[in-house]
């Protein structure tokens, strides 16, 4: 009886232990595989395919800081300069506005091209003062007027010249007139209109364009004079050319028929 208690005590001492030592191994096994890293144990394959490497590291380019240019200084832009102007001669531009013709000393003057300031012709000084200078309303023409000097006991003579634009050419030329003042063209250019300072105005006729350069009087082609009291200071034509106006300094009016000179109005300054 004391025999089998003592084998039972070793065997069961026995299986004591090996509980004892699997207990110990395997915690000392879940230690270890958590001190190597080591997943724990799964029915399924360790996978043996490439991890996939991180991005790239994105470049974030930044624009250089904005640099502000003062504003420049405005240049005040070169400005051709004509000739030397007397205030008290005449300039006059053209109706389109790209011509003037201005007047100097002596009876010298100067055609200009507007939008360049470009001379495009001088005439040279004749001692005769420019008193008036007119462009066509077609803008092919301009006449300028002028007369020499007063001398005691004499009226002054003077000159009337019409140039073309295109050419610049001398187109008519009316010399010996009595003082001429001023000129003005008829609105198609039929005519022009001369006022002078002995109280007459004189209508001309331009002509068909014949060659003819030079008339003197009394061989002048003129439709109509008429005498005033005093200097003719204005003139002008009705917008059609049919009808002819001309005051005085006194304020005496007239109004003419162009066509033939037949008087249509007077307004007499008493």
């Amino acid at each position: 009886m004391k025999a089998d208690l003592r084998h039972l005590a070793k065997y069961l001492a026995v299986l004591c232990s090996i509980g004892l030592i699997l207990t110990l191994s395997w915690h000392i096994g879940d230690w270890m595989g958590e001190r190597a890293g080591r997943l724990p144990a799964t029915s399924e394959p360790f996978p043996t395919s490439t991890p996939t490497p991180p991005p790239p590291p994105r470049i974030v380019i930044v624009p250089p800081p904005r640099i502000i240019a003062r504003p420049k200084t405005p240049t005040v832009p070169s400005v051709p300069r004509l000739d030397l102007h007397d205030d008290k001669l005449p300039l006059t531009f053209s109706h389109n506005g790209e011509l003037l013709v201005a007047a100097h000393a002596k009876g010298a003057f100067s055609l200009y091209r507007r939008r360049d300031s470009k001379k495009l012709k001088s005439w040279p000084a004749n001692g005769a003062e420019v008193t008036s200078i007119t462009f066509s309303a077609n803008n092919q023409f301009f006449a300028v007027a002028h007369f020499y000097a007063y001398q005691s006991g004499s009226i002054p003579k003077g000159q009337v010249q019409i140039f073309t634009t295109n050419s610049l050419k001398r187109y008519r030329f009316w010399k010996n007139l009595d003082a001429p003042e001023g000129v003005r063209f008829s609105p198609d250019a039929k005519y022009l209109a001369v006022s002078n300072k002995v109280g007459f105005v004189t209508l001309y006729s331009l002509g068909d364009g014949s060659k003819k350069r030079h008339f003197s009087p009394p061989k002048l082609p003129m439709l109509l004079a008429f005498g005033t009291n005093s200097s003719a200071k204005a003139m002008d034509f009705s917008p059609d050319g049919r009808f002819f106006a001309a005051a005085d300094i006194s304020g005496s009016i007239a109004i003419w028929r162009t066509k033939d000179g037949v008087p249509q109005a007077f307004a007499i300054a008493e």
